[in-house]
């Protein structure tokens, strides 16, 4: 989207979610819960992305189901790795 802006015009944009450090899967799912208490990621953005079920009307962490979750995403992971064979 194109938009012209007057010479005085103030524009601020905001922008959440870095690049981050390490995988997401091993970021502790209690912040990644307040992350989505304020309202910087969505219930279901944090459960593909963080592997981190949260109930949806209590917004508690699920530890069991994000364990299960996490151990299956990384399962996917390891399945898709097609390693080099050395010559």
């Amino acid at each position: 989207m194109l938009r012209l802006w007057n010479s005085n015009d103030y524009v601020q944009l905001l922008t959440v979610s870095g690049g981050g450090w390490g995988d997401p899967l091993d970021r502790d799912p209690d912040l990644v819960r307040d992350d989505v208490l304020d309202e910087k990621l969505s219930v279901s953005y944090v459960q593909i992305e963080y592997g981190v079920v949260l109930d949806p009307d209590t917004l508690l962490v699920d530890q069991v189901a994000t364990e299960r979750l996490r151990d299956e995403m990384r399962n996917q992971r390891n399945s898709n790795c097609n390693p080099k064979t050395e010559v």
